[in-house]
């Protein structure tokens, strides 16, 4: 994914970011320790099987991210 954040009055490039982590449809997170990993699997598995749902994950990891820089730079 690759983003490019313009001015909308100017159309000035004013910032862009590229996430280049290949999707691991069926990967484990292990955060939560190997319990927690495999509950969130096992929950998920059926789920992970639409093509929307994994979208939708790529999205909201991709909108917490935005969010959290966005976060940082406006605290300086």
């Amino acid at each position: 994914m690759e983003v490019q954040f313009r001015d909308g009055a100017s159309g000035q490039l004013v910032g862009e970011c590229a996430d280049r982590e290949i999707g691991l449809k069926y990967a484990a997170d292990m955060n939560a320790g190997a319990a927690g990993a495999a509950e969130n699997w096992v929950n998920g598995y059926m789920d992970s099987f639409t093509q929307w749902t994994y979208a939708k994950t790529a999205f909201d990891k991709w909108a917490t991210e935005f969010a959290q820089r966005f976060r940082t730079l406006r605290n300086g």
